[in-house]
């Protein structure tokens, strides 16, 4: 299992947006969880929003393309349906 967590903040508009693009991702790939953490609630460091972790891996801050976050777990010897 891959787990996604996308850290946020309220009244975020690209949040929202990178939160259903995961969403989306992770209903069509079964091997893949995901959560999304508010920062003020979160222990991890996060200054910029939103926030994409891999493994606990820094994926990217903002915006990305599906492919680039399928490509990062392929690259990482993640199995992905």
């Amino acid at each position: 299992m891959v787990s996604i967590v996308v850290y946020i903040t309220e009244k975020c508009e690209a949040c929202k947006r990178v939160v259903t693009q995961v969403d989306s991702i992770s209903k069509k790939n079964k091997n893949f969880s995901y959560k999304i953490d508010n920062i003020k609630d979160s222990n991890k460091k996060v200054v910029v929003v939103p926030a994409v972790f891999v493994e606990n891996e820094l994926f990217c801050y903002g915006e990305f393309e599906n492919k680039s976050l399928l490509k990062f777990i392929t690259k990482k010897d993640h199995k992905i349906n």
